[in-house]
């Protein structure tokens, strides 16, 4: 699974990558919503295309629950737009 954090102006990319059940679904699960919080100089600067390749990481972790470890013959990019500083 890779997982590609890209900035507004395109300018920078951060691809999380890692060995298998090293926790790049959860990380992104987590980050991703605490940049919808938007308590930070981090935000979204649209809505994300895909997220379904976080979907259930994102609903055990909000039941408190540890996420199933995801398929590694599976190969998903799940794209963040992020912005840093605040459009507000």
């Amino acid at each position: 699974m890779i997982y590609s954090l890209t900035t507004k102006d395109m300018s920078k990319q951060l691809l999380i990558i890692g060995k298998p059940h090293s926790s790049k679904t959860v990380f992104i699960a987590q980050f991703y919503s605490r940049l919808q919080k938007r308590n930070s100089k981090l935000s979204l600067y649209k809505p994300v295309d895909d997220l379904s390749a976080i979907t259930a990481a994102r609903e055990a972790l909000a039941n408190g629950e540890e996420p199933e470890p995801t398929n590694t013959e599976r190969s998903v990019n799940v794209i963040l737009p992020i912005q840093f500083g605040s459009s507000r």
